[in-house]
């Protein structure tokens, strides 16, 4: 592999801000470089070699982590989620059993009016959820 870049830009404050990087990326000495490593002393390509190893695991670990890291935050977004739509439905499903309660009691209008703005906020509800996630 050869020298990579990295730019990252993050807007914070009402400032932009960016932070590039660049790195080489190979985990082995060029060919004239193993070449007077040997001259001087053979077992530093052992050396050499070995510690190339434990950046190869610790670049394959990190990688893992960062994708679990991810993994993670999307399933606690999923629950998040879930638990909202259980809560919204929850509230909804008591305030209709409030207005039927209205009715029962011989409030029809009261209850009536109850009943319907229970269904009109559960429709804005999620008409607004839906619009937030088109509009990502």
């Amino acid at each position: 592999m050869a020298k990579q870049t990295r730019t990252v830009q993050a807007a914070q404050h009402g400032k932009m801000v960016k932070h590039e990087e660049t790195f080489d990326d190979n985990l082995l000495p060029s060919y004239q470089e193993l070449e007077k490593l040997n001259q001087i002393d053979s077992s530093l390509i052992e050396f050499v070699k070995e510690t190339t190893r434990k950046e190869q695991d610790f670049r394959h670990k990190a990688h893992l982590e960062s994708i679990n890291a991810f993994n993670n935050q999307d399933k606690r977004a999923f629950r998040i989620n879930i638990t909202g739509m259980i809560l919204a439905f929850l509230v909804f499903v008591l305030g209709m059993l409030f207005s039927y309660a209205i009715l029962t009691a011989g409030f029809s209008t009261i209850g009536t009016i109850f009943a319907g703005g229970t269904i009109l906020a559960a429709c804005i509800t999620f008409i607004n959820a839906g619009q937030k996630k088109v509009q990502k």
